[in-house]
C-alpha cells in the first residue's frame, strides 16, 4: 500500500473498526467537508500557478516571488472559506445534509488545522512537483505516515472520533513542516508574513461572525447567512488593515485567474 493510500484511507480504516459504523460515518463526513477547501479554492488555482513555478525554476527571487504570490492568495482563500464554514458548520449541516448529522460538527471543527492548511501543503507540493523535487512530497508523506498511524489509534482509543480528528491535524502539521524545511532549499519563505496576517483575520473574523448573532434570535438559514457575512466582512476588513501595503501585490496573483475565466478581458 502507497503513503498517500495509508495518509487518506487509514483513519477510516481504524474508525470504523475500532468505534463502529456510526462514528464512521459521522467521521468520513466530517472528512469530506473538510477537504472542500481544498478542492473549492487550491485545486483551481494551482491550475493557474502551477505553469509559474516551472517557468522561474532556477530563478531563485522568481520563483520565491511567484511561490508568495500564490501561497499567501491561496492560504487567504482557504482561511476565508474555512473560518466560514466552521463557524456556520451547525446550520450548514443541516440545511445541506439533515439534523441526523449534526453529530458530525465537532469532529470536523476539530479538524480546523486540517482544513485551513491543507490547500497550503498541495501548494507546496505542486512547488516541489513544478520544479522537479517530486521526492520532497513522498519524503513529507513518510514522516506523516509513520507519526499518522500510532496517532490514530491512541487518538480513537481515548478520545473516539474527535481524537482520530486531531491525529489528522498533527499529521497535516508535520506535512507542512516537513515540505517547508525543503522547499527552502528552492525559495525564500517568510511563514511569518505569510501566516499571521490570515490567522488574525480568522479570530477576527470569527469574533464577529458569533457576536452578529448571539443576541439574534433567527431562524437557520438567516442565522447561516449573518454568521458568514460577519465573519467575511470581519475577516476581510482585518486582511485590509493588516497587510494593505502588500494587497496590491496579492491581487496581482488573482488578475490572470479572472482572465482566465472571463470575467476580465484578455490582454491584446
Amino acid at each position: 500500500m502507497s503513503l498517500n493510500k495509508v495518509l487518506n484511507q487509514f483513519d477510516d480504516f481504524w474508525v470504523g473498526t475500532a468505534l463502529g459504523s456510526q462514528s464512521l460515518g459521522f467521521y468520513s463526513k466530517a472528512y469530506e467537508f473538510a477537504n472542500y477547501p481544498t478542492r473549492i479554492v487550491s485545486d483551481p488555482l494551482m491550475r493557474v500557478f502551477f505553469p509559474s513555478f516551472a517557468k522561474s525554476q532556477g530563478d531563485r527571487q522568481r520563483l520565491s516571488r511567484a511561490f508568495f504570490r500564490s501561497a499567501a492568495l491561496i492560504v487567504r482563500a482557504s482561511f476565508l472559506f474555512t473560518g466560514a464554514l466552521a463557524l456556520s458548520a451547525y446550520e450548514l449541516v443541516e440545511l445541506l445534509v439533515g439534523a441526523k448529522w449534526l453529530p458530525m460538527v465537532p469532529i470536523f471543527q476539530l479538524m480546523l488545522v486540517y482544513v485551513s492548511l491543507h490547500p497550503l501543503l498541495t501548494t507546496l507540493g505542486n512547488l516541489a512537483n513544478a520544479t522537479g523535487h517530486p521526492k520532497f512530497s513522498t519524503r513529507a508523506s513518510f514522516f506523516q505516515a509513520v507519526l499518522f498511524i500510532p496517532l490514530v489509534v491512541l487518538g480513537a482509543s481515548y478520545w473516539d472520533a474527535g481524537g482520530v480528528a486531531v491525529a489528522v491535524d498533527v499529521m497535516l502539521l508535520v506535512g507542512v513542516a516537513s515540505m517547508l524545511f525543503q522547499v527552502e532549499q528552492l525559495v525564500d519563505i517568510s511563514l511569518a508574513r505569510l501566516l499571521i496576517p490570515p490567522i488574525l483575520a480568522l479570530f477576527l473574523g470569527a469574533v464577529c461572525g458569533t457576536l452578529i448573532t448571539v443576541s439574534i434570535s433567527v431562524n437557520t438559514i438567516v442565522t447561516a447567512i449573518l454568521k458568514i457575512a460577519g465573519y467575511s466582512i470581519g475577516y476581510i476588513a482585518a486582511l485590509i488593515a493588516l497587510e494593505y501595503k502588500d494587497y496590491i501585490i496579492i491581487m496581482e496573483a488573482f488578475l490572470p485567474i479572472l482572465r482566465q475565466v472571463g470575467l476580465l478581458e484578455m490582454e491584446k
